[in-house]
Parts: structure tokens; sequence; C-alpha cells
């Protein structure tokens, strides 16, 4: 089975429940105010992935009892506990990114958007690459196929959004807010597919310094930039002509718009 894109609110006992289940699939689901956000009773093989649970109660935001060989990552657990027993033994990442913790309390040395020590759920389930922001996942569509670009920040993403045509991504845009003065980040995924190259990345239209990290490879990129907080506006681009092109465009056509608002104003 599939559980995929609910909200599940203000619930007693469990928000999503599994038991004596296998092979199943809980994603990009929505849980809040409930005892048991997601609940794995003897369960086996499933997939807990794109979910976010928050705003408990006095309850627990993940519990897996007796239940073995699940993988549970890129979830965001808000104001969780979680309760891991019955010899329990699952996996709590994909081998690059685990699951945001909001009080995981573990730093980040070497600014990739990943925790430098695991973070321990009991002697038996442990996130070995905890996320140090929410984790979002947007899905786009180029010639017929869907593909999703990740991300990972301390900031609130809004607004996202991209230009492409019929062959390949050529901008990504969104938006970007936390407190005031505060560092932001982004660790952004990007499939190779959708948009290869070396990139530029705009916040505000001026160029920041980022990082392609270690573990991109030849099917997808992994960015890493950084900011101070306010609102800002990002646009990621490939370094190309005609990317830069109709990114000028795009400026140009901002600028025209708003001198023409400001002399009608006037």
């Amino acid at each position: 089975c599939t559980i995929s894109r609910n909200n599940a609110t203000n619930n007693n006992w469990g928000g999503i429940s599994l038991s004596s289940s296998s092979n199943c699939t809980i994603v990009e689901n929505n849980v809040t105010e409930s005892y048991y956000g997601i609940h794995l009773v003897d369960s086996t093989d499933c997939i807990v992935t794109g979910n976010s649970v928050s705003k408990r109660n006095s309850g627990y935001s993940i519990v897996v009892y007796r239940s073995y060989d699940n993988l549970i990552h890129h979830n965001n657990f808000i104001n969780h506990f979680i309760y891991a027993y019955g010899k329990s033994n699952n996996i709590w990442d994909n081998g690059l990114e685990g699951n945001h913790w909001d009080e995981y309390g573990g730093v980040d040395a070497d600014q990739d958007g990943v925790g430098d020590t695991s973070y321990a759920l009991d002697t038996n389930n442990k996130d070995n690459y905890p996320l140090m922001g929410t984790f979002y996942d947007f899905a786009v569509s180029s010639e017929e196929e869907t593909y999703h670009i990740t991300a990972t920040s301390n900031s609130t993403i809004s607004n996202f959004g991209v230009v492409h045509d019929d062959k390949s991504i050529k901008m990504i845009t969104f938006n970007v807010t936390g407190l005031n003065n505060t560092m932001g980040f982004c660790r952004v995924m990007i499939p190779n597919s959708l948009m290869n190259g070396n990139y530029t990345v705009l916040v505000d239209g001026s160029p920041v310094f980022h990082r392609i990290l270690p573990c991109s490879n030849s099917t997808i990129s992994y960015l890493y930039f950084t900011y101070f907080h306010t609102e800002h506006e990002v646009v990621i681009i490939p370094e190309s002509p005609c990317a830069l092109i109709l990114l000028l465009t795009i400026i140009g056509t901002s600028i025209i718009a708003a001198t023409r608002k400001y002399r009608t104003a006037r």
C-alpha cells in the first residue's frame, strides 16, 4: 500500500499507523497534534519519507515497535519525541541524508547542511546523517517526466518555481526568510538531467559564493550556499550564454516595469 499526501490532525491516537505490514510506503504526509504521529507495529521493509510531523501534545512523533528494516529518511520531526522499542532495528538515512530533528544538538563544522555527528534514538537505531534544517521536496516536469529538486535549509522556503524550455530547466527561483541578521543556509539537490553545468547562485540579484558538495556525482549535484537572513529571492542558473541572456532579459523587464510603475505613481 501507499499512504501519500494526506493531512492528519487532532487525532487522539495515531495520525498514520501500520500494523503487521510490509513493503508499504508512507510519503509526503503532514501530521499535526496527534498522540502518535507515525506508528509502525510488527512492520518490515516499509519506506517512510518526505513526511512532516509536528506540534505534538503529549505523545510521540514516531513510534516503531517490533519493526525491522524500515527505511525512514527525509522526514521533518518538529517538537518530537521518538520511541523505538521491542528490539526494533531500522534504517534512518539513505547513506547521504537522514531526517531533520529539531532537537538535534550537533554542529555542521564542514558546512554541508548535514550534522557532523549521528543522532542516536537508542542502541539499535540512529540517524547517521541528521539534517541541519527543514527538508523540502519540489516536483518539476520536463519532457513529460517528473523530477525532484530537494532542499535542506534553516530558512522558510516559499514561491518555488522554475523557468524551462522543452529540453531542460534554465532557472530555479524561490524565496527564503528567517530571523533577521542570523546566518541562513541552503543545501540544494538538482538532477543533472534537468540542469547540468557550472552554476551561478544569485541572492537578490547578486552572485554569492557556493560549493558543489563532494557527494555530487554524474546524476545529481548538491549546491551549498549561505546568506544573512532577511527575506531574499534566490535564483540558480547554469553558467551558459543562453541562461545569462534569459536572466538579463528577466531582470531588465523587472526594472522597466518598476520604472513605469514609479513614473505612473508620480
